[in-house]
């Protein structure tokens, strides 16, 4: 049975990732349950909290799969950096209708 993937977005232009999808689905949703409990984070936080979520979920190396799918929610505006920041931190985007 062939795997659903997803082609990450990044937002400088680069190159994306080729993930499978259940995975990139799990690291989003891990995501963003951290910004439901924090605001805000560094993406060392956001990175830590997500892959305590993901244990045993995931196979393989966490950090590259968070960093892209990071990257990817920022690229598609689903999260922002919070300017002025230092470190940077990140924050859910909020979407006005």
């Amino acid at each position: 049975m062939k795997e659903d993937k997803i082609l990450t977005l990044h937002p400088e232009g680069k190159p994306g990732k080729l993930l499978l999808l259940h995975d990139y689905e799990l690291a989003k949703e891990a995501i963003v349950e951290f910004f439901l409990m924090k605001s805000t984070g560094t993406i060392e936080e956001i990175n830590a909290s997500a892959a305590n979520k993901l244990s045993g979920k995931i196979e393989g190396e966490m950090n590259p799969l968070l960093s892209s799918v990071s990257l990817d929610m920022e690229t598609r505006d689903f999260i922002e950096r919070v300017p002025g920041s230092e470190p940077t931190e990140y924050r859910l985007k909020l979407i006005r209708c």
